[in-house]
């Protein structure tokens, strides 16, 4: 079985001048791009109640703080290649932690609101996976 699609960018969240580099699996099936895991728990003591939503999947509904983000690729000559978006962060609970520790290990997940920007091709047999910038 072939790997999942996955790409790696610095997030950086201006508010908070905070970023990271983080790997994202590719989900054409997600409207938003999301973190999960470790990456929302870190910042659940930064994040703001009252940005909190539902977001629905096929796991059902949670609550995402949302944040003002700038994901950051690289092209093929490793220059930054700069993406803005409304980024949505997993609200975790300890008790949904106690309930199931694999939560922390959820991948972080990128979606239409960045996919749909340029043009993605992902080459199994090649493995290759690349997002097209004009």
């Amino acid at each position: 079985m072939a790997p999942a699609p996955a790409v790696q960018a610095y997030c950086y969240l201006p508010r908070l001048n905070r970023g990271r580099k983080v790997d994202f699996l590719i989900d054409t099936g997600a409207a938003g791009t999301c973190l999960h895991g470790g990456y929302a728990l870190g910042l659940q003591s930064y994040m703001q109640e009252n940005t909190i939503g539902t977001i629905c999947g096929i796991g059902g509904s949670r609550p995402y703080f949302q944040e003002r983000a700038i994901l950051v690729f690289t092209d093929d000559k490793a220059h930054p290649v700069p993406c803005r978006t409304a980024l949505g962060v997993q609200k975790i609970l300890p008790e949904d932690i106690a309930k199931d520790p694999d939560i922390l290990r959820m991948p972080c997940v990128l979606g239409r609101d960045v996919l749909n920007r340029w043009e993605f091709r992902y080459d199994v047999p090649h493995g290759e996976i690349l997002l097209i910038v004009p």
